[in-house]
């Protein structure tokens, strides 16, 4: 259970904590994982994921989301390799990864670099709040582009899962 003083800041300030811990493997040197969730907005926001990417030229390959009024960003420059699976989005490369969070008060980026790779947990659509985020139930959960009713989504729907 997050420290008092944690969920004070937390809802002070409503940044997304990026770590290094949590439930997500570790396969070669780093996870880059948002806590098995994303902590934007408040506990129960709806948050939208749109991923641009190029495997063929791997040039580049991002991830957004967007929980009112709060929007995040994460930014993989140049990475050798990006693939996607059922429940992983894995990047392989020298990065750098870039964090972003936006919110109103347009806080600025958090910079992550040095990573040989990276593994992105899928993000559920329901803000979940510790230790409910790390349970079987929740952890990995996608619903797929048919719930989000994004035009441009490139998960799988889910009946394909």
């Amino acid at each position: 259970m997050p420290s008092k003083e944690a969920i004070i800041d937390f809802l002070l300030t409503r940044k997304v904590k990026l770590s290094n811990v949590g439930p997500l493997v570790t396969y070669k040197q780093t996870t880059i994982n948002l806590d098995g969730n994303i902590w934007i907005g408040r506990p129960g926001d709806n948050v939208y994921v749109i991923t641009s990417y190029d495997y063929q030229q791997g040039h580049h390959l991002t991830l957004e989301g967007y929980s009112h009024p709060s929007y995040f960003r994460v930014t993989v420059n140049s990475p050798t390799h990006a693939e996607r699976d059922l429940d992983t989005l894995r990047i392989y490369g020298d990065g750098p990864i870039t964090f972003h969070q936006y919110t109103s008060a347009q806080h600025p980026g958090t910079l992550v670099t040095g990573h040989d790779y990276a593994e992105l947990e899928d993000l559920s659509p329901y803000l979940l709040w510790p230790p409910a985020a790390f349970s079987p139930k929740y952890l990995r959960r996608w619903t797929g582009k048919r719930d989000y009713n994004l035009p441009h989504s490139p998960f799988r729907p889910s009946q394909d899962r």
